[in-house]
C-alpha cells in the first residue's frame, strides 16, 4: 500500500465542499465534520484540507497496491469536478 502525491483543488466554495463531502459519504467514504481531517473509505485513507475559501487539499496516504495513483486521483476528481471545483 502506498499513497499519493497531495493535490489541491480550486474553486471550491462552501456548497462546493459540501456537496463534496456528501457525494464521498454516499459513496461510502464517509467525511468527518470540519473543515479538515481523515477520510477512510474502499481501501484508500486521504487526509484533506480546505481553507474554508477557494482551496481544498486532498492527500492519500494508503491506497491498494493494485489500484494507480492516477485511478485513485482521476476518481477523486470525478467528485470534486461534479460538483464544480477544477484542478489547478
Amino acid at each position: 500500500m502506498g499513497g499519493c502525491d497531495p493535490i489541491t483543488f480550486h474553486n471550491v466554495n462552501r456548497s462546493v465542499f459540501d456537496c463534496i463531502k456528501k457525494k464521498l459519504s454516499d459513496a461510502c467514504t464517509p467525511v468527518p465534520p470540519g473543515n479538515c481531517g481523515r477520510m477512510k473509505g474502499l481501501g484508500v485513507t486521504a487526509d484533506f484540507s480546505w481553507d474554508g475559501a477557494s482551496n481544498l487539499t486532498i492527500h492519500v496516504i494508503e491506497k491498494p497496491w493494485i489500484v494507480s495513483n492516477e485511478t485513485v486521483i482521476e476518481k477523486i476528481s470525478d467528485f470534486v469536478h461534479s460538483c464544480g471545483g477544477t484542478e489547478q
